[in-house]
């Protein structure tokens, strides 16, 4: 077993001119609301498919406004948890958060026919096929996609 190192870690933040930076600067709301083009990747091979998708980022306002527009369109529903099976309902809760983050895409076809970007298109698409929200969902949530140097 070889011994451990007593040697001080380097400090990641060492290179970094703290006095100098102005958080302002790390705003990620603007590009998060300008939104970032995604291509979707074949679920298996990851290969792209030739589909694009502009998805704004979970800092826009956009986004937390959608959000807010679902919980009001689900509570005059109705719905409940109750109204679903649990499997069904985490389908669909990944379905409609992902669809709030879709702000338009291209090369969508649905059963051989374009099918435009409407937020029921979406929630219906990422419904049918949950991977295409899960890669929405992970594009969404890292800030890289938004952050503009």
């Amino acid at each position: 077993m070889a011994p451990r190192s007593t040697a001080p870690k380097p400090d990641a933040t060492a290179a970094l001119d703290l006095a100098a930076l102005d958080l302002a600067s790390l705003d990620l709301a603007p590009g998060a609301e300008a939104g970032a083009a995604m291509q979707l990747l074949h679920p298996v091979s990851a290969e792209p498919l030739g589909i694009t998708m502009t998805v704004i980022g979970q800092d826009a306002p956009t986004y937390r406004k959608n959000l807010r527009k679902l919980r009001d369109m689900l509570a005059k529903q109705g719905e409940t948890e109750e109204d679903e099976d649990p499997d069904r309902r985490e389908v669909m809760r990944l379905a409609r958060l992902s669809a709030c983050a879709v702000r338009g895409w291209a090369g969508v076809q649905w059963n051989g026919e374009a099918l435009p970007c409407s937020f029921e298109n979406a929630v219906t698409l990422f419904s049918a096929l949950p991977w295409i929200a899960e890669q929405v969902g992970f594009f969404r949530d890292r800030r890289a996609n938004f952050f503009k140097v």
